[in-house]
């Protein structure tokens, strides 16, 4: 990139996107989105703890923890109230955002529909503000006059739908009405007004996620075969690829496209009910138990007997009743951490309703952020790793409950989000990362528009991602050749040598002779796996293309080493049938392993995972030796690294 050039940065924001359904499950019918994969750089998005819309687009906009932030949710305590709460809007978030650091550089900004801007804040830019708008609000924009204009353009603009109701056929019909209009005023925008950076955030899609994932996921416990939803999440998603393919046509060929999700989703298994069990381990305390199901702030709390209660949500917000700090307080101070961490062993021990083991997680916020700011709870709690959600509400008659408490849903959040970056005057150089953070967005955006980076942000700068931005090339790359004993790996692999230039070949056989000799243990393959991967690291960092001969059994082996060695990875399965395999075997492993001298043996008495989505794959039982080679060649040719001997 050179100085003379002025990148600028269209985000789109795609509320609770998960990268397996977009990059995976869907992408095959997404042409445009299949078209930014395959020429950009993509990968899972890890979301913030609270995996939430608020205030994950924040922590992304800031890279800033919520912690930091001082936002834990939508609502928040109002002081140490017992039942008194206050909403997060605008105004609550202090810490500078991209386009606060922009504007400082003099760039201009366009945002649409990012939560939380409500009420409108000024911007060296347009704003329209997001869905906590309350409805038939006019004072939507910045400047203020932006609202009539959008009015004109279509009329009743939306923010959101009334979702979370069993009417499904109108939820659906708005979700589209939004989206239209929604999109109609972002290529309005695009076109008409001076930006160096544009964002929006369409909402409609964790929208659509709550409302009918349960009718798409096979695995979902409430799925009905053939039911008449059963295509609504694939087709939306075809027409939010149509619209983002409109957008494409607009922007010039010198903006960068970052496609984003603040957190992903995930199936609900169904609702705990954190109060009710509360209050059967004693932990809070009625005076009168309800008639209804009822808001805990509704009902009859003995607060002078009660130590502790909760919130409901996707995770579970728990209080304790402190003296001197609540105003009915019943545990000192000095006990509070022994209460808290006997509460925390009971909660780890909770089980399903069929008794089986969920993966519970308690977090402090003081040990999870570097600083916890605010009206923050003293436990945080995901049940069964965010898979149940807390209900708060009391009244029930179980602590279990197959839909959520407060109206219909279908999903929950979950931590893997989406990244994605584009632009159309880049090579062709489909490169999957194995993850970033959310917290990396806003350091990204940065580097990508030449502003310095602030030190106290939580992010870090991607090296892969950076040197792609800024054309700082490396020839080496690493191809990790995985597949069953004898299905030609190492063979291909040196057949390489002569056409790569200084390509090293690590054989995992020959490794194992002095790495880690003789413990063919799962355990003992991962830590031979793991250390062949930091040895192809060494290699790659300086500037040492190599290929790796190694069967790599488990899927999770091959992602730990995409992890360790960074970009320019390149799984590559060597294919070839269990019995071709062994009837190549001149070292005769398979007939000892069937003879039992050999003990767990790769593809007779341990199993082989197939790679779900490697970069290259090669049929060794029906293509030739050369054929091979040329594959992978082709493949690097297509991503640019040019110094071969074809």
């Amino acid at each position: 990139m050179t100085n003379s050039q002025k990148p600028k940065i269209l985000l789109i924001g795609l509320d609770s996107v998960p990268s397996d359904l977009l990059f995976k499950k869907l992408v095959n019918d997404l042409p445009n989105i299949k078209k930014m994969m395959d020429n950009g750089i993509f990968t899972t998005l890890e979301s913030c703890h609270p995996p939430i819309t608020v205030p994950a687009w924040m922590v992304m906009m800031s890279s800033k923890s919520p912690g930091m932030l001082g936002v834990y949710g939508f609502r928040h305590r109002k002081g140490f109230s017992y039942t008194e709460g206050w909403l997060t809007n605008s105004q609550t978030i202090k810490e500078p955002r991209v386009w606060d650091l922009l504007a400082k550089q003099n760039k201009k900004v366009c945002l649409v529909g990012v939560p939380p801007t409500y009420p409108p804040i000024q911007v060296n830019g347009k704003l329209v503000s997001c869905f906590i708008t309350p409805k038939d609000k006019l004072d939507f924009t910045y400047p203020a006059d932006l609202s009539s204009e959008i009015q004109g353009l279509v009329g009743k603009y939306l923010f959101d739908v009334k979702f979370r109701t069993d009417d499904r056929d109108e939820i659906l019909k708005t979700l589209y009405e939004m989206a239209e209009k929604r999109f109609e005023v972002i290529k309005h925008m695009l076109i008409k007004e001076d930006w160096d950076f544009f964002m929006f955030v369409e909402i409609g899609v964790d929208r659509l996620h709550h409302m009918f994932w349960k009718y798409y996921d096979k695995e979902h416990p409430r799925y009905e075969p053939n039911n008449k939803y059963e295509n609504v999440i694939p087709e939306y998603y075809k027409y939010l690829d149509k619209k983002i393919g409109e957008l494409l046509s607009i922007i010039d060929d010198d903006t960068y496209v970052l496609v984003a999700s603040d957190h992903g989703t995930a199936s609900m298994k169904g609702a705990f009910c954190i109060n009710e069990w509360l209050i059967k381990e004693g932990y809070l305390v009625l005076k009168k138990r309800p008639t209804s199901i009822t808001e805990i702030e509704k009902c009859d709390v003995d607060w002078e007997k009660t130590t502790a209660w909760g919130w409901g949500g996707y995770y579970a917000r728990i209080f304790f009743n402190i003296k001197g700090r609540e105003s009915h307080g019943k545990i000192s101070l000095n006990e509070f951490e022994r209460v808290r961490d006997e509460l925390k062993a009971k909660i780890l021990n909770i089980s399903g309703p069929r008794e089986e083991k969920l993966d519970n997680r308690v977090f402090y916020p003081e040990v999870l952020y570097h600083e916890a700011r605010g009206a923050k709870p003293d436990m945080m709690v995901y049940f069964d790793n965010l898979f149940w959600r807390s209900a708060g509400t009391i009244g029930h008659n179980s602590l279990y409950l197959s839909e959520n408490d407060t109206g219909p849903d279908d999903s929950v959040h979950w931590m893997d989000g989406v990244f994605m970056l584009y632009n159309k005057n880049k090579n062709k150089c489909r490169t999957k990362l194995d993850r970033l953070s959310i917290y990396d967005v806003a350091p990204t955006i940065l580097d990508i528009m030449d502003i310095p980076v602030p030190k106290d942000m939580e992010g870090k700068l991607s090296d892969d991602v950076s040197n792609w931005v800024h054309n700082r090339k490396s020839n080496a790359f690493s191809i990790w050749m995985t597949g069953l004993p004898c299905a030609g790996k190492t063979t291909i692999a040196k057949k390489l040598q002569e056409y790569v230039p200084n390509l090293a070949v690590l054989d995992g056989d020959e490794l194992r002779e002095w790495l880690s000799p003789k413990d063919f243990s799962k355990e003992g393959r991962d830590e031979h796996n793991r250390k062949v991967a930091h040895l192809a690291k060494l290699l790659v960092k300086h500037n040492v293309p190599v290929a790796i001969s190694l069967i790599s059994p488990f899927r999770e082996n091959r992602d730990a080493a995409r992890k360790i060695i960074g970009a320019n990875f390149l799984e590559t399965y060597v294919k070839c049938p269990l019995d071709i395999c062994e009837k190549r075997d001149v070292k005769g492993m398979y007939k000892k392993a069937r003879n039992n001298e050999i003990k767990n043996f790769t593809g007779l008495q341990d199993p082989y995972e197939e790679p779900l989505d490697p970069e290259i794959i090669i049929n060794t039982d029906n293509e030739s030796l050369e054929g091979s080679v040329k594959k992978i060649l082709n493949k690097l040719s297509e991503l640019g690294f040019d110094k071969l001997n074809h």
